[in-house]
């Protein structure tokens, strides 16, 4: 049947008023500039922090793969790169670098004078490699990355997301003589799964850069606009933290690699900030970022081209909250419709705070497993309040310093949802693209989470009764059985903030930096 979508399109619907068509999904890890350029106080590339992004979207490849197909997932991420660095860094015991800089960046990675503890370090590289190539071990059979080095990048999720292609290959890899690039279809999509992991910021909308200092002269002009950290109007007095509004910062998550096209930032404030191609390529710039807006672009277009396709967004990256904060303003439902989207957008971390890594991303995908598996049936609103609950079980104690916490800019982890009227209420098949939802007469399923001994995010069910019955299911069966495991544990990470003119490291327990 079809519907009119009030703009001259007509929707193809199936069963049930859904839209028809197949489901995608989009995994981007990305890192910072300074990963593969280097900066001033370490001038050779260092993507070892990439690691952990790298291990996680292997378990997320790894979640997802079942429910699309190698075929509708596209995978943005510098994986054949770090794969690289990793396996020269293991051979080395510490990064490559100029012949100069050697006896520094020996130093710097820990090896000590004598070289006593050489021998260590290159084992943990070669712990590390191994440990990324066993997680992306589907993800390396199925051709690794579908972009990556430089094509890690702003505009290259744009184009994805929107059905741009390349005409010509960006790199090549070794016996590599022709590639195919894959990019989500511009109609006749059900729904696009969206998943980042990177590093998060903001900084101050700028109105101008000072003739004196050459930096960014912020928006203080805040009138009754209210902050989002504190919820007060930041009138006289001094604060933990900056007022926090779309008139007052701007959030981004970062990449490796500049984007190629300087008009991709025409729509951000960038005065006072480095949006000079000719400075370092480890250097901060906005052309490094991709923004809310870059985003919300994104999102408008796919409505205006394919309507009523449902998009379902995790940002799992610290200050992400500030993507969502556009869905609070009136303007944007008024004269874009974005609460009748069908969109679905989820934060590891209010727009100010830090994430706990990949806990809720590792939750929230086994949840949709289990429910796929009991027929799919189950809303995107359901899965998310059970995940919610979960999510803060494995994190007690976290919850208990926010509730102690003496302002509202000491809080982390908290996580934020925003989402049209039609996308709660959509079921989870809309999240595969298998013809019939398996069922089984019995899925065993753990009581609670506290009968669980997970050792690993890898492990299966190993607690008596319920274990034995799980070995009794037969091939493809057994496989199944996944989908009652409990993620491990992510440790929070220390995030990495920029200020110009180079990368400090901050304290976590500190609000989250910006240029």
């Amino acid at each position: 049947s079809t519907q009119s979508t009030g703009t001259g399109q007509s929707l193809q619907m199936g069963e049930a008023g859904r839209k028809t068509g197949d489901a995608w999904a989009v995994l981007v890890a990305s890192g910072t500039p300074s990963d593969v350029h280097g900066y001033a106080k370490r001038p050779w590339p260092n993507p070892g922090q990439q690691a952990s992004f790298l291990i996680t979207l292997g378990q997320v490849y790894d979640r997802l793969l079942p429910e699309y197909g190698a075929d509708r997932i596209i995978v943005i991420a510098g994986l054949c790169y770090l794969r690289e660095w990793l396996a020269v860094s293991a051979e080395r015991g510490y990064p490559e670098c100029d012949t100069e800089l050697e006896a520094e960046c020996r130093k710097q990675s820990g090896i000590r004078e004598d070289g006593s503890n050489l021998v260590e370090k290159k084992k943990f590289w070669r712990d590390t490699l191994e440990q990324v190539e066993t997680s992306c071990a589907a993800l390396i059979e199925n051709g690794g990355a579908d972009y990556d080095w430089d094509e890690v990048n702003p505009s290259t999720v744009m184009n994805v997301l929107t059905g741009v292609t390349p005409k010509v290959p960006q790199f090549s890899l070794p016996g590599d003589n022709v590639r195919t690039y894959k990019a989500v279809p511009t109609r006749g999509v059900r729904s696009t799964f969206l998943w980042f992991t990177t590093h998060g910021g903001h900084h101050a909308v700028s109105l101008g850069e000072d003739a004196e200092t050459k930096k960014p002269i912020p928006n203080q002009s805040v009138g009754e606009t209210v902050c989002g950290v504190c919820k007060q109007t930041h009138g006289e007095g001094e604060y933990d933290h900056p007022h926090s509004s779309l008139r007052t910062r701007e959030w981004f998550m970062l990449f490796p690699h500049r984007t190629p096209d300087d008009s991709l930032h025409r729509c951000i404030a960038t005065a006072g900030l480095n949006m000079d191609r000719a400075s370092g390529k480890g250097e901060p710039s906005p052309l490094s970022a991709l923004y809310w807006q870059h985003m919300f672009q994104v999102y408008s277009q796919v409505q205006q081209n394919d309507p009523g396709r449902a998009m379902i967004t995790l940002y799992q990256f610290c200050t992400s909250g500030g993507h969502l904060k556009f869905m609070d303003l009136p303007a944007y439902s008024q004269h874009n419709g974005v609460q009748e989207w069908p969109i679905f957008l989820m934060a590891t971390s209010k727009e100010q705070q830090y994430s706990l890594a990949a806990t809720f991303t590792i939750l929230f995908l086994d949840a949709i497993k289990l429910a796929l598996h009991e027929g799919g049936e189950r809303t995107l609103g359901q899965v998310y309040d059970t995940v919610l609950e979960a999510y803060w079980e494995d994190h007690q104690v976290e919850a208990e310093m926010n509730q102690n916490a003496t302002s509202p800019a000491m809080c982390f982890g908290e996580i934020e949802l925003r989402s049209g009227a039609p996308a709660r209420d959509l079921p989870v098949k809309v999240l595969t693209n298998r013809e019939a939802l398996l069922a089984y007469d019995r899925i065993f399923f753990p009581r609670s989470r506290h009968d669980i001994d997970c050792h690993d995010s890898g492990d299966l069910l190993s607690n008596g009764n319920e274990a034995e019955s799980a070995g009794s299911l037969g091939g493809e069966e057994f496989q199944h059985w996944e989908a009652a495991r409990v993620a491990r544990k992510f440790m929070p990470f220390t995030e990495l903030y920029f200020e110009r003119p180079n990368f400090v490291q901050r304290n976590p327990v500190n609000t989250p930096g910006s240029y």
